[in-house]
Order: C-alpha cells, then structure tokens, then sequence
C-alpha cells in the first residue's frame, strides 16, 4: 500500500520499477536503471531517448600544411555545441585561433567554424558530411562521425578535412548538459 492512501504500487509490465519512477509501465524493458538502448524510448528514464539533448565540450583540431617546402603542424581547442532532437543532429565545433599562434593564424584564419552538412543519426551514429569555414575567407567540404557512449550521455565527435594544401583533423568527447 501506498503511505496515506488505500491504493497498491502497480507495475503493469513486471519489471520491479512502480509507477510513477518507471516512465512506461507498459513496456518491460523500460525502467529507472535499464540499460539505454537506441530504439526510440527513453529505456532508462532519464528524460532522453536515443542520445537526445545538448552536449558540449571541446574539440582538439591539429592542422597540417606544407609551408615554404617544410610540413607544418599547429593545433587549437575549440568549442562545440552538439544537439540531438529525434533523428536530427545539429552542431558547431568554433575555433577562435589564438592570435600569437602565427602558424595557426596562417593555416586557418582568426576563425574557423564546422558545421554538419548532412545531419541524421540513426543506430548510435553520425557519419557524414560538414563544412569547414573560415574567415580567412576560404572554405570546403570535410566529413566527421559522433558516436554515442552506451549509456548515450557522452559522444565523441571527429572531423576531418584532407585538401591539397591543408590536412584537418579533429576530436573531442562531448558530455550531455543536465
């Protein structure tokens, strides 16, 4: 029996979490605790389906480049801000280049902005196509993944741009914001 009232804790589904802590208690493998599953509910009722929300954190860019017949190599932290809502991804890995990195400043510009051009994730994942912009002006078409820890409250983010002159690559592991 519930305190102060006369009804009984159902679990309709039987798999030992009551209502109002199981979230669906119609669905058996739907609980407080169950592991997170990517199948369109909130298997562990947290408050996200399938990787869902925002996520930030930092993504690490390393920029490689042939200069003046020597191959040279810079790295720059930068921001992202990731968001899932249902099958749609959305992010901004900013790197504002630190202005005494010469080589940096060079190589990429004051800014350098990625951003996904392809944008659906399904089974865990995101493989696809981004742009890579730069005030410097230039631009052009990379690629990246993110992919969801099991319990799908963290992700690792990578980007990639390989161009005749300049080699990007990057990654960053990005924590869901509560």
């Amino acid at each position: 029996m519930e305190p102060d009232t006369d009804r009984v804790p159902t679990d309709l589904d039987q798999d030992g979490a009551f209502v109002p802590d199981d979230c669906d208690d119609r669905e058996p493998n739907v609980f407080p605790g169950a592991d997170e599953i990517w199948d369109g509910q909130d298997n562990d009722c947290d408050g996200y389906v399938d990787g869902q929300g925002t996520f930030v954190g930092q993504h690490t860019l390393m920029a490689t480049a042939i200069v003046e017949g020597e191959t040279r190599r810079t790295s720059v932290l930068c921001d992202v801000t990731f968001t899932r809502a249902t099958v749609v991804i959305g992010f901004t890995i900013a790197c504002d280049v630190p202005t005494d990195d010469e080589l940096a400043i060079q190589l990429l510009g004051e800014e350098l902005n990625i951003t996904p051009d392809d944008n659906v994730a399904i089974d865990g994942e995101w493989n696809g196509l981004a742009s890579v912009q730069s005030v410097a002006p230039w631009q052009a078409t990379g690629s990246g993944t993110a992919s969801w820890s099991d319990d799908m409250s963290q992700l690792v983010l990578t980007s990639a741009l390989q161009s005749s002159s300049l080699r990007l690559s990057g990654s960053g592991v990005l924590v869901r914001e509560d």
